[in-house]
């Protein structure tokens, strides 16, 4: 429905503004990543069934305690696998595997997609850059720009690693203790990377 896309359009952008301005505040609390996962895999079970998509999920080892806001982690999320799912064939498979690694927890969000052509790779994160591939689907070309400015608020990274024809994987570390950016963002791509190179 393109009005829906609109409005969806029109909330990234107040988002990314919000985030961008520093005027947006993250609302720390620990999080349960198990819960969280479950939470996406409810959300999207739907189009996962009629995609036949394997959904697979790991927390490696005792992660510790993790603050961070649950909301925004699930918007992330959100948008990582609406786009695994929506630039993929049927009976693909999406993996999110959590571990921690000092004092981080890294997020692998990995998929057996359509993976993104290295043309495009350079773009990903471009306000509305949806490539060629994206053109033939339903978005706002916003989602991964809206991630990215997220994830920066917590004082993480997030990294993309793709090859067309074989899939897709998001990369993305986070303190495990509180952090907010109090400084404006200034606006930039994603890191992202082709394998294979």
């Amino acid at each position: 429905d393109e009005g829906l896309r609109l409005s969806d359009m029109v909330s990234d952008l107040l988002n990314i503004s919000r985030i961008e301005s520093g005027k947006e505040r993250l609302k720390f609390t620990e999080i349960d990543f198990r819960e969280i996962i479950d939470h996406i895999r409810k959300a999207f079970a739907e189009e996962i069934e009629r995609k036949d998509i394997t959904f697979d999920s790991i927390i490696e080892g005792d992660i510790g305690i993790v603050y961070a806001d649950r909301d925004k982690i699930i918007q992330v999320l959100s948008n990582l696998t609406d786009n695994s799912i929506k630039y993929s064939n049927s009976g693909c498979r999406i993996a999110v595997r959590v571990y921690a690694e000092d004092n981080y927890v890294i997020i692998e969000h990995t998929d057996t997609g359509w993976g993104i052509p290295e043309k495009d790779l350079q773009h990903i994160g471009e306000r509305f850059y949806r490539g060629k591939h994206g053109e033939k689907t339903k978005g706002t070309g916003l989602g991964l720009t809206l991630s990215k400015e997220i994830i920066n608020l917590h004082g993480g990274t997030m990294q993309i690693n793709s090859k067309f024809g074989v899939g897709t994987s998001v990369i993305i570390t986070l303190p495990k203790g509180r952090y907010e950016l109090t400084e404006p963002i200034i606006p930039g791509g994603l890191n992202a990377k082709g394998n294979g190179d």
